[in-house]
């Protein structure tokens, strides 16, 4: 029961950080008798963290490479200009 009031803290705390530009959307939430599932969106080539786990430190293209999505990303979500955004990164 303590798990489930967690969870529960969890969604409200990621509904109340809905409009950060650095959080996941959450769309929406279910539960099954022995689950609960968040649907949340989909993002390509999994989180920062994970890169940095893997690569362990970032050379100068790499760190120049993610600051500037992350203030894209920010920029885009707070004037609606995202659509007319798209990084190729090869």
């Amino acid at each position: 029961m303590l798990l489930i009031v967690r969870i529960m803290v969890e969604k409200r705390v990621a509904l109340a950080a809905a409009v950060h530009p650095f959080t996941m959307d959450l769309h929406a939430t279910f539960q099954s008798e022995h689950h609960l599932f968040f649907l949340m969106e989909y993002v390509a080539g999994g989180c920062l963290r994970t890169l940095l786990e893997r690569e362990r430190k970032f050379g100068p293209q790499r760190t120049t490479y993610v600051i500037m999505n992350l203030y894209l990303v920010s920029c885009g979500r707070y004037l609606n200009i995202i659509p007319f955004i798209q990084l190729n990164h090869k």
